[in-house]
């Protein structure tokens, strides 16, 4: 799941003292919250404790002064005040991101903020980002009423804030782009409808997936660096899409329209988005979906039936309904999490970066053995003993994992799903599906 805008709140704006921008709508914990500040003065704006400051503060002159902050959005959070003593105009906006940015060091590169004269071009220096998927955003503010357009499209940045106000007010810009490859990005440019002094800056938000490979680093001390950048990545996709989707799967929902003729559906990713044939699961189907006390049909009236070329269907046996037309039957079933761990929780964090530090302490393991047997003497007991190590290692992370989600470490987690034997034939004599 690549990092994606939620949305932009609405803009605040006073002619001094303090304002209150209004979260985004439809915003979650763990989304990444960037508040733009810009205010025509030099009088420093504050925000409360937990926002953290990108850009403290730059000026361009006594009549702009620009501030950006963000924080990880937590249950509980309502819309901050910005603090700002007297001072002159000043406006202010949140933008939301989620889908998996970084938990704990979300920029994953930023450069310089950088104040220009008076002109209708906004500029920024370019910046290098560090991780592969990693969200591109311009942002900043000119000293007048205007819009903002032409972006750049390396890569390809789409606005989220065009927060023009009135003449009296400096306006607000975001802009944001997904970068595939980590690399260079060139300086940018964005053209405002009206002439005046102006500050940019270019930021990245990093993945989650540069959590798990700091966090299996530290936890296996490779100080040799004999595991290659690539196998720790494969240790955690490893570790996020076997067993701890097993242990944590995602719940999902699909509705499906009655028409009082159709009572099955085949098992793909269009009518079952993110429906993996080997480890999805459907849990329980409901019907007629929106009564008041849920009705949950019972496993004689549906099942799973296998055609025998590799699509599968949920049918209703002859024991359930076929769907009337003006109602809905609701499907809830089961999928792997994202292999870059953007949707593990943070509650989850710790647990899941123990297993795949596991996996990747017996890739060590595994490689010290091929060492010792290449090799002679001394070389050969140490590389043993660094196989003996790695190994232990390995056991004493996997058990960390099992114990954090309550699983017996003699009993391997079992598999996302399984089979019921129900009979040869069902009483009306036909033969009997299965689930």
């Amino acid at each position: 799941m690549s990092i994606t805008l939620n949305a932009a709140g609405t803009v605040a704006k006073a002619a001094n003292g303090n304002v209150t921008p209004a979260l985004p709508a439809g915003w979650l914990a763990e989304d990444i919250h960037l508040c733009v500040i810009a205010s025509g003065d030099n009088v420093n704006s504050r925000m409360p404790a937990g926002w953290t400051p990108i850009e403290a503060g730059k000026n361009n002159g006594m009549g702009l002064r620009w501030t950006c902050f963000w924080k990880r959005a937590e249950g509980g959070d309502t819309d901050p005040v910005v603090t700002h003593p007297a001072g002159a105009n000043i406006v202010a906006q949140i933008a939301g991101f989620r889908g998996g940015a970084s938990l704990f060091a979300p920029i994953d590169a930023k450069g310089v903020t950088q104040a220009n004269t008076s002109s209708a071009t906004v500029s920024a220096p370019g910046i290098s980002t560090v991780a592969d998927g990693a969200m591109v955003i311009f942002l900043g503010a000119i000293a007048a009423q205007a819009t903002f357009s032409g972006y750049g499209n390396d890569p390809a940045l789409t606005e989220a804030i065009d927060s023009p106000n009135t003449a009296a007010y400096p306006s607000l810009f975001l802009a944001y782009g997904l970068q595939a490859t980590a690399g260079e990005i060139a300086a940018q440019e964005a053209t405002a409808s009206a002439a005046a002094v102006n500050i940019g800056l270019l930021l990245s938000l990093g993945p989650r997936l540069t959590d798990f490979q700091a966090a299996v680093a530290e936890r296996i001390q490779d100080s040799a660096g004999k595991l290659a950048t690539s196998a720790i990545t494969g240790s955690i996709r490893e570790a996020i899409t076997g067993r701890y989707s097993q242990a944590r799967p995602l719940t999902v929902i699909s509705d499906f329209a009655g028409d009082s003729s159709t009572y099955k559906w085949t098992l793909n990713t269009t009518n079952f988005p993110g429906w993996d044939k080997a480890r999805s699961v459907v849990t329980q189907v409901e019907y007629p979906q929106g009564e008041r006390d849920p009705v949950f049909l019972e496993s004689d009236e549906w099942a799973i039936y296998p055609n025998g070329d590799d699509a599968a269907e949920l049918r209703m046996t002859s024991a359930g309904p076929t769907p009337a037309t003006g109602e809905t039957l609701r499907v809830t079933y089961t999928i792997p999490r994202a292999e870059d761990g953007s949707d593990v929780p943070a509650s989850d964090f710790d647990a899941v970066a123990n297993l795949a530090a596991s996996l990747a302490a017996r890739r060590l393991s595994a490689l010290y053995t091929q060492l010792g047997d290449a090799s002679f003497g001394a070389e050969s007991v140490d590389y043993r003993s660094k196989n003996s190590e790695y190994a232990s290692l390995a056991k004493a992370l996997e058990l960390a994992f099992k114990q954090a989600f309550g699983m017996d470490q003699d009993t391997p987690q079992p598999a996302a799903g399984g089979t019921a034997h129900w009979g040869e034939t069902m009483e009306d004599g036909g033969e009997r599906m299965t689930h």
